[in-house]
């Protein structure tokens, strides 16, 4: 009858080591899940922003005054709120990466805002990724530039 009960002991002791281990599991997802939610949300607000300012003459040229970064031009501050629509789905996609979204659609979206700004990122570097992009996501994109740089300018692929 000893050996039942250790056996029942150990049995219950698994029980509660794996309702744990499911509890945090679950825990850590919802933590996930909500903050990409809540990023998503704000990048939507952002969305909505940066089209309202692209579509006015008046907040465009308060924005080029307003612009923290150097001089620039009402065309440049046009480009640099084109780009801002952009990158905020890449970035989008890119938070949704810890959440394992489908992978080939967050990777396409990415490298294809990747390869369409490329050829400006001298102007991206210095006016737009100061803006409030974090660290690691600017950091990714930098290396995807250099590896499109030491692939002679090839885009990177579209899965």
């Amino acid at each position: 009858m000893d050996a039942l009960q250790a056996l029942a002991d150990i049995a219950e002791i698994i029980g509660a080591g794996a309702t744990v281990v499911l509890t945090f599991i679950i825990f850590d997802y919802t933590k996930k899940r909500e903050l990409f939610e809540s990023t998503a949300q704000i990048q939507t607000e952002w969305q909505v922003h940066n089209q309202i300012i692209l579509s006015d003459t008046d907040l465009l040229a308060m924005e080029t005054e307003m612009h923290p970064f150097g001089q620039i031009t009402s065309a440049e501050t046009k480009r640099m709120y084109a780009y801002f629509l952009k990158l905020n789905l890449a970035f989008n996609s890119w938070v949704g990466q810890s959440l394992h979204v489908d992978e080939k659609l967050a990777t396409s979206t990415i490298n294809n805002t990747i390869n369409c700004l490329y050829s400006d990122r001298a102007f991206i570097r210095t006016h737009v990724f100061p803006r409030g992009y974090p660290h690691g996501f600017t950091q990714m994109i930098e290396e995807k530039w250099k590896l499109i740089e030491t692939q002679g300018g090839q885009p990177l692929p579209m899965i």
